[in-house]
């Protein structure tokens, strides 16, 4: 389930290159198979997740940190 949504996976890539101190480039869609190898298919696709269904069926209310949020920590992470 999610709290939060349309997070794109360029945003969620720079946050990933922020947090790590790694480059973040563009990749053309020509050049994605050879960059991405077996993950291009995804990597390529408009996909966004909506918790509309959980929170009206379920009641559930979102209280921990959004993604990006939780990236930005240190629970991912070993310095």
């Amino acid at each position: 389930m999610v709290g939060e949504e349309a997070i794109t996976f360029r945003s969620i890539a720079e946050t990933l290159g922020k947090r790590l101190d790694l480059p973040v480039i563009r990749v053309e869609n020509a050049a994605a198979a050879a960059h991405f190898g077996w993950f291009a298919h995804f990597a390529a696709r408009q996909m966004s997740a909506s918790s509309a269904r959980t929170r009206q069926e379920l009641g559930w209310l979102p209280i921990q940190a959004g993604l990006l949020e939780d990236l930005q920590g240190d629970d991912y992470f070993c310095d």
